[in-house]
């Protein structure tokens, strides 16, 4: 996947700053769709029974959602405010899978009358849910989160252990229950995976998962789902690699299934789950300088409009960066060496670093920066901390009119759930 905003000019930058301001998040619609499609098409390639189904977390922007639902897209939500959002976007219970490890009553009677897929990730959860269908007198179809111990940094938190007995015992205690049956397996083994030999050993555990399952139950399973997990272009900051990593392959990432796809019958559904790996590379934030705070011919350190309240992954990635616009001074000329700079945030914390160490040209107050590589876990988790969030645009190059996906919180809209003490 080359860089989604390859084609965006300087001039391209200034028309989005007149008409949307900065800071500003930007996803490009044309490599959204393509990852999406080489995604799907590659999930045809492998096996009859995928499908396909978008992390909400990831990036829960309704415009965003409502391109990749249009592209056939199922939606995998963590709570019942995601799952609200799945309806709200006209996406039929049968085509919303409900993971996450709190889950309310309520959100779970919805659920149920809707007919989505639930899968369970504890043992509580799942009394209640049995508790539920014994109060509504029907059996309700569920599955088990399973835990993979594949190595010492594995996620431990989540799930029904298969190497402690956890897992076997909910098997156990599900066959002898009339308020839910067991119908499918869910895994989600971590995030930012690049080692993809670790999904061959998810699959290799689901398909011993399987096994066990159909010893206390003679149906075949309705589902499984693989989860997601799959790594972004970004490098963390600790990797010795600097430049961005090209988009994992989905061919390779999908043989490492080959186990789970020879195991299970074509009635078996088997679920996708990606985020990071469809989003991230067409995510990209315009920043603008504020002002310089230090510089002499070495090193440069400025103040940007954007910070880590507004893309909380700085703090981990070291993203793509480029100057999209810079207006040199008349003393200074356009071939001016590179500074080592560092690029600070608005706010008065002194951690608040949008960049840490990068080469760029000397700047002014006004030129614009670009950083690639946000699509993922930042609009859904940029806060309103000292500054509010920023809005969101969708552009499609020089061809289709920019149009907002979010527009950028204001002072009003922040004082409408407010109220005075009493």
């Amino acid at each position: 996947m080359s860089d989604a905003f390859n084609s965006l000019s300087s001039s391209d930058a200034l028309s989005l700053v007149h008409q949307f301001g900065t800071p500003l998040f930007l996803i490009e619609r044309q490599s959204l769709l393509a990852r999406y499609q080489e995604f799907s098409q590659a999930i045809i390639r492998h096996t009859s029974n995928g499908i396909l189904a978008y992390s909400y977390k990831t990036n829960p922007l309704s415009g965003l959602i409502r391109l990749l639902h249009d592209q056939g897209a199922w939606a995998e939500v963590v709570s019942e405010d995601e799952y609200k959002l799945a309806r709200s976007q006209q996406i039929p219970g049968s085509r919303i899978i409900f993971n996450g490890p709190v889950k309310s009553d309520q959100a779970l009677e919805r659920a149920i009358r809707d007919k989505a897929i639930i899968n369970i990730d504890h043992f509580e959860e799942l009394d209640r849910l049995n508790h539920l269908g014994q109060m509504q007198g029907i059996t309700i179809p569920v599955g088990l989160r399973v835990m993979v111990e594949d190595h010492d940094n594995a996620w431990d938190r989540f799930g029904f252990s298969l190497t402690s007995g956890d897992f076997a015992d909910a098997v156990r205690w599900i066959a002898q229950q009339p308020g839910v049956t067991l119908k499918g397996l869910h895994s989600h083994i971590g995030t930012n995976i690049r080692d993809l030999t670790r999904f061959h050993h998810l699959a290799n555990s689901l398909a011993e998962a399987r096994i066990l399952a159909r010893e206390y139950n003679n149906d075949e399973l309705d589902w499984i789902d693989v989860g997601g997990g799959l790594a972004g272009i970004s490098p963390r900051w600790e990797d010795p690699q600097h430049d961005p990593y090209a988009a994992i392959e989905i061919n390779d990432y999908l043989d490492q299934f080959k186990p789970l796809f020879q195991a299970v019958p074509h009635s078996t559904q088997i679920f996708f789950e990606p985020g990071r790996t469809l989003v991230d590379a067409c995510g990209g934030l315009l920043s603008q300088v504020q002002a310089v705070r230090f510089q002499n011919k070495h090193q440069a350190v400025y103040i940007m409009d954007a910070g880590i309240n507004t893309t909380p992954t700085v703090s981990t990635y070291r993203h793509p960066i480029r100057v999209v616009d810079r207006q040199a001074s008349n003393s200074e000329p356009q071939e001016a060496g590179l500074l080592a700079t560092r690029l600070l945030g608005p706010s008065c914390m002194n951690h608040d670093i949008l960049y840490q160490d990068v080469n760029l040209p000397p700047l002014r107050r006004g030129d614009l920066i670009l950083i690639n590589g946000l699509g993922a876990y930042n609009a859904s988790r940029a806060v309103p901390f000292i500054h509010l969030r920023p809005g969101a645009v969708l552009w499609c190059g020089t061809d289709i009119t920019p149009r907002w996906l979010r527009r950028p919180e204001t002072f009003e809209h922040s004082q409408q759930l407010e109220r005075e003490a009493d």
